[in-house]
């Protein structure tokens, strides 16, 4: 079984925490995402995010090769709850609470929001029921947190770690590949690639 994880493309909006704010692709955005998929093996199975930044091309791709498209909830960025699609401010009187946030993820919620904890728990619940699906070649479209949280279960590596959100850096339209068993037992999932630019990413983000 090959799984391959998308990030969604460029949004259309200015910088900001994008989480359940349901904010459009950009033109440029949903020609990286064409030019990421172009040269692939035709997907059996495409898994989205309801949102409609990942559900887009996702729907697109799904008509294009005739095959079936499943929504996930479970796949969803994070709820950052007021902070959620307001553009960054440095002058903000949240700026600090923010900075805390990210220096310590797991420690600090966004008001109103989603805890680390509990995105984590969502997110590998949904991971987990996607690997025992009988399909070879299946697409996922999510998002940047979504991605970490499953490459950091994949490898092991610490959900609380700030680094794992500051330093791995997964870009629009990026594509992780991971292999796997239908059916799997724990630890059976390995990652191949994490984060292949899309030809074009370079110079659109």
């Amino acid at each position: 079984m090959n799984i391959h994880l998308f990030r969604h493309g460029q949004v259309d909006g200015p910088a900001a925490l994008y989480g359940r704010t349901d904010v459009a692709l950009s033109a440029q955005g949903l020609r990286s995402l064409r030019a990421a998929t172009e040269m692939l093996q035709a997907p059996d199975l495409i898994i989205t995010s309801p949102l409609q930044r990942c559900h887009q091309y996702a729907a697109e791709s799904s008509a294009k090769h005739g095959c079936k498209l499943q929504v996930e909830e479970g796949l969803q960025e994070m709820d950052f709850g007021r902070w959620d699609g307001v553009p960054y401010r440095a002058d903000s009187p949240d700026w600090p609470l923010m900075t805390a946030f990210w220096q310590a993820p797991d420690q600090v919620s966004p008001p109103g929001g989603e805890t680390l904890e509990n995105m984590q728990k969502r997110v590998n619940k949904a991971w987990n029921a996607l690997q025992t699906l009988p399909h070879e070649n299946i697409w996922v479209f999510a998002h940047g947190g979504t991605i970490r949280l499953i490459i950091a279960q994949i490898l092991q590596l610490d959900w609380r770690n700030a680094s794992l959100y500051a330093n791995l850096s997964i870009g629009y339209a990026s594509r992780t590949l991971v292999h796997g068993e239908a059916q799997p037992s724990p630890g059976t999932s390995r990652v191949q690639a994490i984060a292949i630019p899309a030809p074009e990413s370079s110079a659109s983000t």
